[in-house]
């Protein structure tokens, strides 16, 4: 379990401070997937830092099962820093290293014997290699479930894309630059519900037309403007195009 007090942290800003955090506490059940969210700004950077020992909190305490993070130092202070893992929000990764380089590189600074290495990093391979065969069948027997239905006709024509909505954008960008390679309509309109502002604007550069119904301040997740957003099964979508064939 991970338990988080009256956790405060603030940096120098302008000749005063700015508090990212102000007292925040939170718990979480061991086994449990835990989210935060919050507009950009909002601190949940820095707690997922004062949680990976990362940055040091101004005040409060953090437990994990039991053990408080802040009171260790040294030898303790290591050891516990790699019991847990940070995924950084930009590339992190040694371009100079192979992808299995990489994996081996915090074993390396750890410590960890040759062999323990070679051991790790052909574990980890076997796993990716795992599910990349899997989403590889999955994506072949779409194929060949859906890519009977002809495709319409768009060159010279205007498209309607609609997506469920946009968060950062990437997906319907993507989408939006393969309609236009393959298909060379005459013109494209991006429809949405509900979208992140900036994403809106930044997608105003693909398609010749956004519609969003919602651009709301703060935007966090589509699901969260969702009453159900659980995925459409294959059934439902093999019904949508008997339907409409």
């Amino acid at each position: 379990m991970i338990t988080v007090e009256n956790l405060t942290k603030s940096f120098p800003n302008g000749g005063g401070n700015l508090r990212a955090l102000d007292g925040v506490s939170m718990e979480v059940p061991a086994g449990a997937v835990c989210g935060v969210v919050g507009p950009s700004g909002a601190g949940k950077s820095t707690l997922a830092r004062c949680v990976a020992l990362l940055e040091k909190p101004d005040s409060g305490a953090i437990r994990v099962d039991g053990t408080d993070l802040l009171s260790l130092d040294g030898k303790a202070l290591r050891a516990a820093r790699r019991q847990i893992g940070v995924v950084p929000q930009g590339d992190s990764l040694l371009r100079q290293r192979t992808a299995a380089g990489n994996v081996a590189l915090p074993l390396e600074a750890a410590g960890v014997s040759a062999p323990q290495r070679r051991a790790r990093v052909a574990e980890l391979e076997a796993e990716l290699a795992a599910e990349r065969d899997r989403e590889r069948e999955e994506a072949r027997s779409r194929e060949q479930r859906f890519g009977q239905t002809s495709a319409p006709r768009l060159s010279g024509r205007d498209a309607v894309l609609v997506d469920d909505g946009l968060a950062t954008g990437a997906t319907a960008r993507a989408a939006v630059r393969m309609l236009r390679e393959e298909s060379d309509p005459r013109s494209v309109l991006l429809a949405v519900p509900v979208g992140a502002p900036d994403a809106v604007r930044a997608l105003g550069q693909e398609a010749d037309e956004v519609l969003c119904v919602l651009q709301p301040v703060g935007f966090s997740a589509v699901g969260q403007w969702y009453r159900d957003f659980r995925a459409t099964s294959d059934e439902e979508i093999d019904q949508v195009l008997r339907e409409f064939a």
